[in-house]
């Protein structure tokens, strides 16, 4: 899972709606960079209080390791990995990376968000002249982060690769929204869904239970 944290900053310069867009947006290009690298597309869902998580739901035995050899044999993480490794200082394809399943796959989805920061994120429309301006951004790759150790983390989005997804149909502690899909049968995000307002509304627990 990559859960797309959008960071108090963030939604103090855009407010509520803005950030929402954002991450919306950043979480488009994460399905293209992940598609490039092989993968299918995952499902999204809003996270409960500022952000959007993707999911993919791996076959049983997916990143066993190899008895052979000892490793994860993921010809999809070979492919997201060398395609990001250009640009990727410390993330490299190396063994130790691949002696553990919950690790391999941490690593797997850093190289798509790292694919997603140099290829659509990168372009020049991604961010318009208000977003680059309040929110510092030097490129506009930079509006994406993969910890929250980066020295401007509060105006960004925070990509945190997890290797397990831990609330899906259920409130989160804080806002009591529910973790709800946001994206129809082909995996695209619901125009209705691209405003703030619709995706709080909808994730209302009673208006959830209802549906349900």
């Amino acid at each position: 899972m990559i859960d797309l944290d959008v960071q108090p900053g963030v939604v103090q310069q855009l407010g509520q709606s803005g950030a929402w867009a954002l991450a919306c947006r950043a979480s488009d290009e994460l399905v293209v960079a992940a598609r490039s690298a092989g993968f299918p597309c995952p499902a999204r869902k809003f996270s409960g209080s500022r952000g959007i998580h993707l999911v993919w739901d791996l076959e049983p035995g997916a990143l066993e390791l190899d008895p052979a050899t000892g490793f994860v044999d993921l010809p999809g993480y070979v492919a997201a990995v060398r395609q990001a490794e250009p640009k990727a200082g410390y993330l490299v394809a190396n063994k130790d990376l691949l002696a553990s399943p919950a690790r391999a796959s941490k690593v797997i989805l850093q190289a798509v968000v790292l694919l997603a920061m140099h290829g659509g994120i990168a372009g020049s429309s991604f961010l318009d002249a208000r977003e680059r301006s309040v929110l510092a951004v030097a490129k506009t790759g930079g509006v994406l982060a993969l910890d929250k150790g980066d020295p401007r983390a509060d105006l960004k989005i925070i990509a945190d690769t997890q290797p397990t997804v831990h609330r899906w149909l259920s409130p989160h502690l804080k806002s009591g929204l529910v973790s709800r899909s946001v994206v129809d049968a082909m995996g695209e995000i619901l125009p209705e869904f691209r405003s703030y307002l619709t995706v709080v509304a909808e994730s209302e627990i009673g208006h959830v239970t209802e549906a349900v």
